[in-house]
């Protein structure tokens, strides 16, 4: 989603809707990641950027931050995708075997938290 914008800000900051009150976030600068993944709070996300003056929030759910961010100068929501994520996903992918090689065999997702489901059987064992 990043890659998406990269050039049209400084500092690009992808995000979705993680639930219960959490986005999943990161932050690009000139198209390095700076901080992140995270499955945090707005709160967590407006204070890491604040020190930038100019911020472009992207991604399907940036639109949600809309209210807390209207009154902040240099921050933007961009409302429109530019291209397919599929096709900036290719070219990263791309440009990561170019430089690395393949992967290992042990590659997976990261995942920033666990299932509900995860969630509510541990939350049974602990009672």
């Amino acid at each position: 989603l990043a890659a998406d914008w990269e050039g049209a800000a400084p500092v690009v900051v992808p995000v979705l809707d993680a639930k219960r009150g959490h986005f999943y976030f990161a932050v690009y600068q000139y198209g390095a990641l700076l901080a992140g993944p995270f499955d945090d709070s707005v709160h967590k996300l407006v204070g890491l950027v604040d020190s930038f003056p100019e911020v472009l929030f992207v991604g399907p759910d940036a639109s949600m931050l809309e209210s807390m961010l209207s009154e902040r100068p240099g921050y933007r929501i961009a409302l429109a995708a530019r291209r397919s994520p599929i096709m900036s996903l290719v070219r990263l992918a791309a440009e990561r075997f170019r430089s690395h090689g393949a992967d290992s065999d042990n590659v997976s997702p990261l995942y920033l938290r666990a299932s509900d489901a995860e969630e509510e059987a541990k939350a049974r064992q602990s009672v």
